[in-house]
């Protein structure tokens, strides 16, 4: 009858949102930024799930699949110092800010030493490596994706010349800029 179907409904809806805000506790714990796991479950419980077009089953396998992607993305960098996941974190989202080891160690509270020292002793990288594979790694987007030039660029991440930004790209990538 009508009324079994709508309770059906309702406790299917009851249960996705469930299953949505448990997902993003797991990632977030798993070490994914707040940011992207809230803006996934965002999109997802700003759904009219009365409208929704797929079957129920479809869709909750779907939203597990995408959150356990986040994690899948993160995996790359997850490390069993809570200090290194924070560090990389703020270095990708502050990306082109201008990254020094002491501003970075400032927000922290800690010593840029001590900051140094645990950073490659746990990722086996310098900090100062790292910053600088991130900013190629966005300077990468920014060559093939927007219409900036190499000296736009070279500004938007804070680099002091066009030669030194170059130079380092150089070394990261293997190719110049111009060549990317």
């Amino acid at each position: 009858s009508m009324e079994t179907d709508n309770f059906d409904n309702l406790l299917l809806i009851y249960y996705t949102v469930g299953i949505i805000t448990l997902l993003t506790r797991i990632v977030i714990i798993e070490g994914v930024c707040e940011k992207e796991a809230y803006s996934l479950s965002d999109a997802y419980l700003g759904l009219n799930f009365k409208k929704l077009k797929v079957e129920p089953i479809q869709f909750i396998c779907e939203i597990v699949e995408n959150f356990m992607i986040l994690i899948e993305n993160e995996k790359f960098y997850k490390y069993n110092s809570q200090l290194v996941n924070k560090i990389i974190n703020y270095v990708k989202n502050n990306v082109n800010s201008n990254l020094k080891v002491i501003q970075i160690a400032n927000h922290f509270h800690i010593s840029p030493e001590y900051l140094s020292y645990h950073f490659k002793n746990v990722t086996g990288m310098s900090l100062k490596s790292f910053i600088n594979q991130e900013k190629i790694e966005f300077s990468k987007y920014l060559l093939s994706s927007t219409d900036l030039t190499i000296m736009e660029i070279t500004i938007a991440l804070n680099y002091t010349d066009q030669s030194y930004f170059s130079k380092v790209f150089k070394k990261y990538t293997k190719v110049s800029p111009s060549q990317y």
